[in-house]
């Protein structure tokens, strides 16, 4: 037993003037100079994955089904942009200049011990993304593998009952992306900027090239970005307030935490510079915009 946890330690790096303990390891000390590697153009590809992914997508049609017509939805998605960015960039400045992660900056406000407390519900926060973000990535494996295999995959018996709300389709492409997906986390923070290149030219290419098909085949983007909301008066308000928060939750987490990854930038000013612009501009705004115009040319193709 001793063993396995030996190799669940953090790594000791070669000449290190300190040792593993409960309050330091290789994680906690600020980052030495040799591992901030990160430059304003792999800051600019984190935010604009983080704003133009599959579940960023699905704001802009949540907010539609709320009541809200689609300019009153593209202006909350540019209201929560603006307020992560200004938290991102306040919450970054510590990692960028400091080189200190979230996990020791919890210590200035909650004490040493007390710091385990927001350090464990970023975990249960984490837990809870991974759920969701494994549940989308297998239903892309689904379809990537109906595409490769064709028929028998398509036509593949369910075996698993009504209870179950799934099928065996989605159950198996679930565990392909799981193991796929599980080496990943391996790569340390301050190699990930080439997978980061990758996976931004991936997703923008493939989500550019929906909304340029759903668009084309619709002839236009419809009548959706005129159509007045379904709502008025204190309900429209309400709802939009209840939007606003919905997403400015699910950024909090990430956005409060931004000092674990601009402690790796090269240069402080890369870190701040493109969390702001990002954070404000790119991630949000440009995918709501999206995420709208797709909406509308996929009710025009379908005749909705």
């Amino acid at each position: 037993m001793s063993r396995w946890a030996k190799k669940l330690e953090c790594p000791v790096d070669e000449d290190a003037n300190y040792k593993n303990t409960f309050w330091c390891n290789r994680d906690l000390i600020p980052i030495p100079e040799d591992r901030r590697t990160w430059t304003w153009q792999g800051f600019a590809g984190y935010w604009v994955i983080c704003g133009i992914n599959t579940s960023a997508w699905t704001a802009g049609a949540s907010l539609l089904s709320l009541g809200l017509s689609a300019t009153q939805a593209i202006g909350c998605v540019v209201g929560v942009a603006l307020i992560a960015a200004l938290v991102a960039v306040l919450a970054g400045w510590p990692g960028s200049h400091l080189y200190l992660g979230f996990t020791v900056l919890s210590r200035a406000s909650w004490g040493m011990r007390g710091g385990f407390w927001p350090v464990l519900n970023r975990i249960m926060t984490a837990c809870v993304w991974m759920g969701i973000q494994a549940y989308w990535g297998g239903q892309a494996v689904k379809i990537i593998l109906r595409a490769i295999i064709g028929v028998p995959f398509v036509t593949l018996r369910n075996t698993l009952p009504a209870s179950a709300n799934t099928d065996t389709a989605s159950l198996v492409s679930f565990f392909v992306f799981i193991v796929v997906f599980l080496p990943l986390p391996m790569i340390p923070p301050e190699k990930l900027q080439l997978p980061f290149r990758i996976t931004f030219v991936m997703i923008t290419a493939t989500l550019f090239g929906m909304l340029g098909w759903s668009v084309h085949a619709a002839g236009g983007t419809g009548a959706l970005m005129s159509t007045p909301s379904t709502l008025s008066g204190s309900a429209l308000s309400w709802n939009a307030v209840y939007g606003l928060q919905s997403f400015l939750g699910a950024q909090a987490s990430g956005c409060l935490g931004q000092s674990d990854w601009t402690r790796y930038a090269r240069h402080p000013n890369s870190a701040l510079f493109r969390t702001g612009c990002d954070g404000a501009d790119l991630h949000r705004r440009h995918g709501g915009l999206r995420n709208h115009h797709y909406e509308c040319g996929s009710r025009g193709a379908d005749g909705r």
